[in-house]
């Protein structure tokens, strides 16, 4: 089957393969063709010849299996990009406190005085003494270096004194809106701060160069294009314009980033509006996203007529909103203000309906949804953006630390698609890796890294597990008409995968490579055939 509006000899052909088309009307095939930055042609090894031209790179797959680039619904970019500028103080890099300080010494002896230290991913569930460091634990390993420590999460971070100090935070230093300083008994700030990470980025630990950034950036898109993902959705509830503009000036200058959806925090929806900017606005490789709003508790959430009324201001500056919404009392407080604004949209009276009507809100994670929330986020039309890959990395921690009647509750895939919610799959990088194939066998198997299962009933198909991060991507970012699928017309994003997920033993899901990834037709990355590690060529 080929595109009516193409002509002309293919400039890309990818065949002998199982290709996973994941449209209706052909879900297999065993060749794709792109002219340009779309496909041209999707079908059997008898077109090859017919599509063949002078200039036609020919691929053959080996009989490897050719899916749609894999589309992160969900992520931070610029947290993930500073992510790979910093300490690896993960679970796989330490597991004490005492380990953390020794790499902390290491770097700081190879630091200038003064200059900031920064480590990333640590978790305290996985350490040995199954706690927070505190500022005493990071200033044994230098006192003359401000050193921040990022929880894998996000949502906290540790500074040491001299750190504290030139945030300006001390005993009498006010818990900031949204935010909160642990003190131990004496008063003292412990170094624990709580949704304060974003503060001390823009206001006290200073910007990177422009180098850096720069360096970082082209890092963590050539480490997403290795993983087959072509597209990123940021998730970043601080988005500006600024932002915007420096991640535009980022392709310009030639970077090889994924194609980028940018969700403007709703705090800043008047930057973008004052532009004539709104979803779905921007050229090339980057558009303009959902607005995110984050609601980290219920005690922080507005009220629901203050809810729906930033429903409605979102929606009158032209954007669908995106609520950042984990436990279940504010899942079921973000779906029932979205039912209610869905409800009023349908009483025009008789008239025709408003643009607004067709904006679909997201609800990002809805990680406990018990029956009364299901069903409530199922009746109010809004898809749901889910991170399966915790369940991977953090399945442990929920079985020892979540409330056992809640835990059957927790990433409810299965029942999601029986509700019939739209469903997108993110990684939430860096707070995971942003491997999509991770996010698989978690959906899939539902097991942590250790092999332990976490409620398995809530598991899913492959192939659903497969439309979740390509087809399900690209509809959460109002894009489907072009993106997620192999089809004629659409935008040739594409990963060659060793073999076949769907066909796959769910075990095996999370050690399939990514021979290859092809984005707007172009080869943007290539591993050695069969590989022994990824090939970075960019390195």
């Amino acid at each position: 089957m080929s595109s009516p509006e193409a002509r002309g000899p293919a400039d890309l052909i990818i065949h002998d393969v199982r290709a996973l088309t994941m449209h209706p009307r052909r879900p297999r095939a065993g060749l794709v063709a792109a002219k340009g930055e779309r496909i041209l042609a999707v079908g059997d090894e008898g077109l090859l010849e017919s599509l063949r031209g002078p200039g036609t790179r020919v691929v053959a797959g080996g009989g490897r299996t050719l899916i749609p680039g894999f589309h992160d619904a969900h992520c931070h970019l610029m947290a993930y990009a500073s992510s790979l500028g910093s300490l690896d103080c993960g679970p796989e890099a330490v597991s004490s406190i005492a380990s953390l300080v020794n790499l902390l010494v290491e770097r700081a002896q190879a630091t200038p005085p003064g200059a900031w230290l920064q480590g990333w991913g640590y978790n305290e569930f996985h350490l040995a003494e199954r706690r927070h460091p505190t500022r005493r634990d990071l200033d044994v390993a230098t006192p003359r270096h401000p050193v921040r420590l990022r929880h894998r999460s996000l949502h906290a971070c540790v500074l040491n004194s001299l750190a504290l100090r030139l945030a300006g935070i001390g005993p009498q230093t006010p818990d900031p809106p949204g935010g909160y300083i642990e003190r131990g008994e004496d008063g003292e700030p412990t170094g624990l701060l709580l949704e304060m990470d974003g503060w001390l980025s823009e206001k006290i630990v200073p910007a990177p160069t422009a180098a850096e950034l720069a360096q970082n950036l082209r890092l963590a898109g050539q480490w997403l294009l290795s993983y087959g993902v072509t597209s990123v959705q940021d998730a970043s509830p601080r988005n500006t314009i600024a932002q915007w503009e420096l991640l535009g000036r980022v392709r310009e200058e030639g970077l090889l980033l994924p194609r980028i959806t940018f969700m403007p925090g709703f705090d800043f929806l008047e930057e973008f509006t004052a532009r004539g900017l709104a979803f779905g606005s921007g050229a090339g490789a980057m558009a303009l996203g959902h607005a995110k709003l984050m609601l980290p508790s219920l005690d922080a959430a507005p009220t629901p007529r203050e809810l729906e009324g930033i429903l409605g201001a979102s929606e009158a500056a032209g954007f669908p909103l995106a609520v950042h919404a984990v436990e279940a009392p504010v899942v079921e407080r973000v779906a029932s203000a979205i039912e209610a604004q869905r409800r009023r949209h349908r009483q025009g009276n008789g008239a025709a309906p408003s643009p607004e009507a067709s904006l679909q809100h997201r609800i990002e994670h809805a990680s406990e949804c018990p029956p009364w929330v299901l069903e409530r986020v199922a009746r109010s039309g809004a898809m749901v953006v889910s991170q399966p890959a915790f369940i991977y990395y953090s399945g442990e921690r929920y079985l020892a630390e979540v409330a056992p009647e809640m835990q059957p509750y927790l990433y409810r895939f299965r029942s999601l698609l029986k509700a019939h919610v739209p469903l997108a799959f993110s990684s939430d990088a860096p707070v995971t890796p942003p491997n999509p194939l991770i996010g698989l066998y978690a959906a899939v198997a539902r097991r942590a890294a250790s092999g332990v299962a976490f409620h398995r009933e809530e598991g899913i198909t492959a192939r659903q597990a497969v439309f979740a991060y390509t087809v399900g991507g690209a509809r959460a970012a109002g894009q489907e008409a072009r993106l997620g699928r192999l089809w004629p017309g659409q935008l040739a994003d594409m990963a060659l995968l060793s073999a076949d997920p769907t066909a796959a033993a769910p075990g095996a899901i999370k050690d399939l490579k990514v021979a290859m990834t092809v984005l707007g037709g172009r080869v943007v990355w290539e591993s050695l055939w069969p590989p022994s590690a990824p090939v970075l060529p960019w390195l």
